[in-house]
């Protein structure tokens, strides 16, 4: 008992440690934060005009409002980037551990295989909530900033739910890739593919309607699309409540099928609970997979 209470402290010193190395290397937080720039300048320069003009045009209402509601829909989207990135990052440390020869040092302490690798999950997990944190207050005041309203203090905490269960999938998925990656080069290159391809994945460089249906059937096997889905369900149906108020159901269905807030298989509609339990399952799936990686994974074969 000693013992494990022993392993439990050096597990807590190593997880400040990951974050702190993290929070200091301030190339590692800009890079983290990239996507999330390149996605609003897109907006900015070509993507918001074009969401905004088709909102114009299927609602007939006044800029402003389809400012509150496109402005709303990026955010949410903004918010599964970062948690997604974020955690990449911060387990590229284990990655620069290894190639610098630190995780067999680290085994010098009575601590496990098993807890040293859960140490660098842990810190991942933390640090992107904290970042999402961060990164829903800043959302706020952007969607204030246009014209729009904070969400309710419901609202809030469900998106906290929703953030939170993402990160764990995320952490969880990303882990058992890193598993493979050995070197900081290949871990650099991983890291640029994701970063490119997180915003065609999560359907936020182009609405989730104008893709060819086979492509919207792949991204259908991705567990983030349905996390980001409900995040966009929870930052948009304010704003869209007040933009389409007395507009017919059809159509405020239709316009949330096509911007990716409701996702749907054939002539079924994803309730918010369906797309839950998909997301909780991957990230319990994922969990088990990556504990199962780090207990039978010799640190001197990573």
């Amino acid at each position: 008992m000693f013992e494990g209470g022993i392993e439990v402290k050096i597990l807590g010193v190593l997880v400040k440690r990951h974050m702190l190395m993290y929070l200091k290397d301030k190339q590692n937080v800009f890079f983290s934060f990239l996507s999330m720039l390149i996605i609003l300048a897109l907006n900015t320069v070509f993507l918001g005009d074009v969401n905004i003009k088709y909102l114009q045009e299927f609602a007939n209402i006044e800029k402003a409002k389809a400012l509150y509601v496109t402005n709303s829909w990026l955010m949410a989207g903004i918010m599964i980037v970062n948690a997604v990135m974020i955690s990449c990052t911060m387990l590229g440390i284990m990655i620069k551990d290894e190639e610098d020869h630190k995780l067999q040092g680290f085994l010098v302490a009575p601590i496990s295989r098993f807890k040293l690798v859960l140490s660098y999950i842990i810190a991942a997990t933390i640090t992107a909530f904290a970042f999402g944190i961060a990164t829903f207050i800043f959302s706020q005041f952007y969607i204030l900033g246009v014209g729009g309203s904070l969400l309710s203090p419901l609202r809030m905490l469900a998106v906290m739910g929703v953030m939170l269960v993402n990160i764990v999938s995320s952490v969880a998925m990303l882990f058992c890739i890193t598993s493979f990656v050995h070197t900081m080069n290949s871990y650099g290159a991983l890291t640029t593919t994701l970063g490119t391809l997180i915003g065609f994945v999560s359907a936020i460089y182009l609405p989730m309607g104008s893709l060819p249906e086979s492509v919207q059937s792949v991204l259908k096997g991705f567990p983030i699309l349905y996390g980001t889905a409900m995040m966009r369900e929870l930052y948009t149906t304010p704003a869209i409540n007040t933009v389409f108020e007395g507009a017919p159901t059809e159509a405020i269905s239709l316009y949330k099928e096509y911007m990716g807030v409701s996702i749907t298989w054939g002539d079924t509609q994803m309730s918010n609970g369906m797309s839950l339990l998909i997301l909780l399952g991957s990230a319990i799936i994922f969990t088990i997979l990556a504990g199962v990686i780090a207990k039978k994974r010799r640190i001197s074969d990573r």
